[in-house]
């Protein structure tokens, strides 16, 4: 939930523009974020990239999950699971953004007798194939099954 709370800010402060010191929001016990000046670094190096990152994203001659893989190997810090998070908030279909939750729901979906790995960029694309196939099988796009995966295991959808 900070997570959300920090990009309003920054969003209210213009960081994308302006570029200024932002520690002071991470660091915020209302606002707190883990590893605040890792994050910090990693804000600043990703919004001096930024032109290189908008040209990535916005390529019509890759996949999106080839975009996804692409901008996770881009931005530092960022790993499939938030490259999928930026993407889909973005307007990007047909990725999953593979956490506990969909993964606790594809073990009571039977989809997995266990809650499986995904620790290397191989597992997470395997369990992705997975969850597509179960999501083609129930006739419910992978991202609105997610997001119903999600709110069922939350109580709310907060984008």
């Amino acid at each position: 939930m900070h997570a959300l709370q920090v990009q309003r800010v920054l969003e209210q402060e213009h960081f994308l523009m302006r570029g200024h010191d932002v520690l002071h929001v991470l660091r915020d016990p209302e606002t707190y974020i883990r590893f605040h000046n890792t994050k910090h670094k990693r804000l600043h190096d990703a919004r001096e990239n930024w032109h290189q990152i908008e040209q990535l994203i916005m390529q019509n001659d890759m996949s999106v999950r080839d975009q996804r893989d692409a901008l996770a190997d881009y931005v530092n810090g960022i790993g499939l699971k938030e490259a999928s998070h930026y993407l889909r908030n973005i307007g990007r279909r047909n990725l999953a953004i593979i956490d506990r939750h969909l993964l606790t729901n594809l073990v009571r979906c039977n989809v997995y007798s266990e809650v499986p790995a995904i620790s290397s960029r191989k597992n997470y694309h395997a369990v992705e194939l997975a969850f597509e196939q179960y999501s083609n099988d129930v006739g419910i796009d992978m991202d609105e099954l997610d997001l119903l995966f999600w709110c069922a295991q939350t109580g709310h959808i907060l984008k």
